[in-house]
């Protein structure tokens, strides 16, 4: 992108970063400057020739219409991408984007002509590499102190994945647009370097004596402090404890993730009955989830549960009682069911009020403050429900197809972030147990 510019080249860079940031983040004005301005070029050369060829003329014609109607649907799709795009995800990723952007109009400004200044901010794996190392190993982690040495606080590695991801998109946006035509930056050399960044990791948390068990099998939460978070939130008997009760346990029996809860509304749930479950009636309560990580295909989740054996985990029963204390206790007025437009906007677990989504520091506090009353250590808070309830089945005995099922998970997917990864069948069979 060019920028004319007439004062000093100090002012003329500071311009450039700021407007930079405007401009560069915005993979659709990218492609409105670029196949729009070939667009305009192949125009003007077919009236050039219009007179002395005349068939050229009219293939070049073809081709400026062509590249307008291909300007426009690289348009739309980048505007319909960032409209699909969860939210939290996309705050993430500005974030990195901008810093990225702001590096490259320090390190990539180039003086094209006298006066006009361009910034190379173009994705590709070498200028990604250098980013890594020299702007985000150096600065760190922005959000937390210095450390008592006064240096910067060393990312996760989770954090530099995180860039990592926000990066790429960047790259596909400029893709899209017509304007970068490098490779994916995802090559030999950055995979060399996320390899040793990871296992520099594990050594210096080896090092500081981190416990070993964050992130792994022994980070989750059992039966027993299960029922101690539902018991600290039950105890405290107000609309928003019990508001924080039934999410919690919500997302462990239907194996939730926090999106999908924070858009459920009233008009999502339903019921129905198993027969042959015994003498009692077994209903079934069931979330449908059009919304959230695992419905990117368009795909309809159903999230399911019935009544636990053990009442003080019961989700089922825990929504009851938050609706009893929303609806009688704190005098919500109850939903008028006689026309769709009176409640189906609706929320199951209400935000602010009654129709704004849940916000995720809402879920995350609470949890957050539920674990450490109950000593429990967990790198997650609102992850940790379907993480927890997923390996709680496995160890249980639920097949890998139920949980995909019950968690709309792929197995790959489940397989590496949820099981266990014991086999029990395995381990009765080598040391001298029946398989079943």
């Amino acid at each position: 992108m060019s920028f004319r510019i007439s004062s000093a080249t100090s002012s003329a860079t500071s311009s450039v970063t700021s407007s930079s940031h405007t401009s560069s983040s915005s993979a659709v004005s990218a492609s409105a400057s670029t196949l729009s301005s070939s667009a305009s070029l192949l125009r003007q050369d077919a009236a050039t020739n219009s007179t002395s060829h005349g068939l050229y003329s009219v293939h070049a014609a073809a081709l400026a219409t062509n590249a307008e109607k291909e300007a426009e649907s690289s348009r739309e799709d980048i505007e319909l991408k960032s409209q699909i795009q969860r939210k939290k995800t996309k705050q993430s990723y500005a974030q990195w984007r901008k810093r990225y952007l702001a590096w490259c109009a320090k390190e990539y400004l180039y003086e094209v002509q006298p006066g006009v200044f361009e910034t190379d901010d173009l994705v590709s794996e070498v200028k990604l590499l250098r980013f890594l190392k020299e702007e985000v190993e150096t600065t760190g982690n922005q959000k937390k102190r210095r450390g008592n040495d006064g240096g910067a606080v060393t990312l996760q590695y989770e954090s530099y994945l995180q860039c990592l991801k926000a990066i790429f998109d960047l790259w596909k946006d400029q893709k899209a647009a017509g304007k970068n035509e490098h490779p994916h930056p995802r090559g030999d050399k950055l995979n060399t370097w996320r390899k040793a960044k990871q296992i520099s990791e594990k050594e210096t948390r080896r090092a500081n004596n981190v416990d070993r068990g964050i992130g792994t099998l022994e980070d989750r939460y059992n039966f027993e402090e299960m029922v101690a978070v539902s018991l600290y939130f039950f105890d405290r008997q107000s609309e928003t404890e019990m508001h924080n009760r039934a999410t919690f346990l919500l997302h462990h029996m239907m194996l939730l993730h926090g999106e999908s809860s924070h858009f459920a509304e009233l008009a999502d749930l339903f019921t129905m009955h198993f027969s042959e479950e015994g003498h009692s009636p077994c209903s079934v309560l069931i979330f449908h989830s059009g919304f959230g990580k695992t419905t990117t295909s368009g795909n309809h989740n159903y999230f399911t549960t019935i009544r636990h054996h053990n009442v003080r985990v019961c989700a089922f029963g825990a929504l009851a009682f938050y609706f009893f204390y929303r609806f009688h206790v704190s005098g919500e007025p109850f939903p008028d069911f006689s026309t769709s437009e009176n409640w189906f906007k609706i929320k199951m677990l209400k935000g602010c009020d009654r129709f704004q989504d849940m916000a995720y520091t809402t879920q995350n506090d609470a949890i957050r403050c539920a674990f450490n009353a109950c000593d429990i250590a967990s790198l997650h808070t609102t992850h940790a429900g379907h993480g927890s309830g997923a390996r709680d089945a496995e160890l249980h005995g639920a097949s890998e197809d139920s949980l995909c099922r019950h968690g709309g998970w792929n197995m790959q997917s489940m397989e590496r972030y949820y099981l266990s990864k014991i086999s029990r069948e395995l381990l009765r069979t080598i040391n001298g147990f029946p398989a079943k």
